[in-house]
């Protein structure tokens, strides 16, 4: 009875010990700033989009083709599988105009606006992006309005677009 107590209290003994062992030998992990964190996930962002661009290429082709065919479902399946891929920023200009007219032609324009404000994201300066927000959202007044005040700030002193945006206030 005795050397079973013995041998608990060596055994409790030596997992105290090891114990501290480990918790004393345990350093936190290093802090890292915002920058660095932003620096390593852009890291792995374009080490997907590496790994990914010859399928993004492929998938971008199918789209292209399936919109000449006019199979608007499979073209918008294609161009999302874009997206997922994590290519948006190698295919922004293309993706978003292209993926849009076929949500518009599919009779899906709530769809086509989003598409276009996601272009937006990564092209924000895109007239023909910007354009197609103002035609996309039409039946919105507040957004078409949104869309030509833009355009009038990149291009402050083209007539055209000031008077799109003059007769837009007057409706």
């Amino acid at each position: 009875m005795m050397k079973k107590h013995q041998n608990r209290i060596l055994i409790l003994g030596v997992s105290l010990l090891l114990g501290g062992i480990f918790l004393t030998n345990c350093a936190p992990q290093e802090q890292r700033s915002p920058e660095e964190i932003a620096a390593i996930q852009r890291a792995k962002r374009d080490s997907i989009r590496k790994a990914n661009y010859n399928r993004c290429l492929f998938k971008m082709s199918n789209a292209d083709q399936y919109k000449i065919q006019e199979n608007w479902p499979a073209a918008i399946r294609n161009y999302k599988d874009v997206i997922e891929l994590g290519c948006v920023e190698d295919f922004a200009d293309p993706l978003f105009k292209d993926l849009a007219h076929c949500y518009f032609r599919n009779n899906q324009p709530d769809s086509a606006a989003w598409a276009i404000e996601e272009g937006l994201i990564y092209k924000p300066t895109d007239l023909h992006l910007l354009k197609l927000m103002a035609y996309y959202n039409r039946n919105n007044l507040d957004k078409t309005i949104e869309a030509w005040t833009r355009i009038n700030n990149l291009y402050p002193g083209n007539t055209e677009y000031m008077f799109e945006l003059a007769d837009l206030y007057f409706k």
